[in-house]
């Protein structure tokens, strides 16, 4: 296993507590279940979709995965956050394994869907895991992915100096410039469908409050959060300002060939 992989799994084995209680709080709640509703909108809603959540972490988006789908499953490769999943959602969940994200545990043609929230930048080989999710999906699949975005730079600046800065980031991280994930996508055999930026004031203060807790002091921190999530919504329509968006959102197919 390489360096990298044991930094994140070493870091992860520390963070799984914080990561449990990042999402803790009702605000937090709110923003996740936004995040997760503009993943989820791109995908089909049929019950009989088989759904693989790349990553799975501590369930945050596995539990709007389960409500919607019969056949779920999921992966990480930490077992310290897997093991943060709330019990009654594994017991409704398909199969919850340990694994490593550029070897997939899976056969040839297993997943209607694909949906990775976050997890592409802590990769070593991300042309590799990009192979791994085609091979997973049948033909025309749908890959969703989130990741985080450079193309903004005090964003990028900032985002540099917080994995450098905070125990709670592997400093190796990097985020995404949407003309390498495109070239990365197309060139492992996708077409991009949809793209767009999300998450900037919401993103920033009801994201991690495990970083900046302010909004944990502020009464009516939900209504708070839900008119940042309104205000974001506003300014990821215009072309000026959606370079504001911490976070691309990606829709691709796997390409027929």
């Amino acid at each position: 296993m390489d360096i990298k992989k044991v930094k994140e799994i070493e870091l992860h084995k520390e963070l799984a507590d914080e990561y449990h209680l990042r999402y803790k709080p009702d605000f937090a709640k709110t923003f996740q279940t936004n995040w997760n509703e503009q993943l989820l909108k791109h995908l089909d809603k049929a019950k009989n979709y088989r759904v693989l959540d790349y990553g799975t972490g501590t369930g945050i988006l596995l539990k709007d995965l389960k409500k919607r789908y019969n056949t779920v499953c999921g992966f990480d490769i930490s077992h310290d956050m897997l093991k943060k999943i709330p019990k009654d959602l594994l017991i409704k969940t398909g199969e919850i394994v340990v694994s490593d994200g550029e070897a997939l545990p899976y056969k040839l043609n297993s997943f209607n869907a694909v949906v990775c929230k976050g997890v592409l930048h802590h990769l070593s080989d991300i042309p590799l895991a990009l192979k791994e999710i085609k091979r997973v999906l049948n033909k025309g699949g749908v890959l969703i992915l989130s990741e985080p975005c450079n193309d903004f730079f005090p964003i990028r600046l900032a985002r540099k100096i917080l994995y450098k800065k905070s125990a709670k980031f592997e400093e190796s991280d990097e985020g995404f410039f949407v003309k390498n994930i495109e070239e990365m996508l197309f060139k492992e055999g996708f077409i991009i469908e949809k793209k767009s930026k999300f998450g900037f004031l919401s993103y920033i203060f009801a994201g991690f409050p495990d970083i900046l807790p302010l909004l944990k002091y502020i009464p009516f921190n939900v209504i708070l959060t839900r008119c940042l999530i309104l205000m974001d919504k506003f300014l990821m329509r215009f072309p000026l300002t959606q370079n504001l968006g911490f976070q691309l959102i990606i829709t691709a197919k796997s390409r027929i060939c």
